[in-house]
C-alpha cells in the first residue's frame, strides 16, 4: 500500500512539473507591467540599451520599446547594445524600481 502511494505521488509531481513547463506565458508590453505582477513570470520583447557588466558576474541592462523601458538582470555575458530580445523572467523590485530577473533570453538580432 505504501509503495502504491509513493508511485502515485511521484506520478503526480511529474504531471505538475510537465504542466508548468508547457504552459505558455503571454507577452506583455513594457508599459503594461505593474507592481501587482510582482513575483510573477512575465514575457517581454524589446531592444537593449545601457548594458552594465557587474564585477560579480551578472549583467544589468535596459530593454525598451517605443514608449518605455525596464531593467533586466541576468547571468549572461553575450548581451550587446541594440540587440532585439525576448525575455522570460520573474518581475522583482529593487530600490523601489521594477526589474525582471531573466530566466530565459532569446536573441532575435
Amino acid at each position: 500500500m505504501k509503495k502504491l502511494a509513493l508511485i502515485f505521488s511521484i506520478i503526480g509531481i511529474f504531471i505538475l512539473v510537465l504542466i508548468s513547463n508547457l504552459s505558455e506565458i503571454n507577452e506583455l508590453n513594457i508599459e503594461e507591467i505593474s507592481k501587482s505582477q510582482l513575483n510573477e513570470k512575465i514575457k517581454i520583447s524589446g531592444k537593449v540599451s545601457d548594458v552594465l557588466i557587474n564585477k560579480d558576474d551578472f549583467v544589468v541592462f535596459k530593454v525598451y520599446n517605443n514608449v518605455s523601458y525596464i531593467k533586466v538582470i541576468c547571468n549572461c555575458s553575450t548581451i550587446k547594445k541594440n540587440q532585439d530580445l525576448i525575455i522570460i523572467g520573474r518581475l522583482t523590485k529593487y530600490k523601489n524600481e521594477l526589474q525582471i530577473q531573466a530566466d530565459k533570453i532569446i536573441i532575435l538580432t
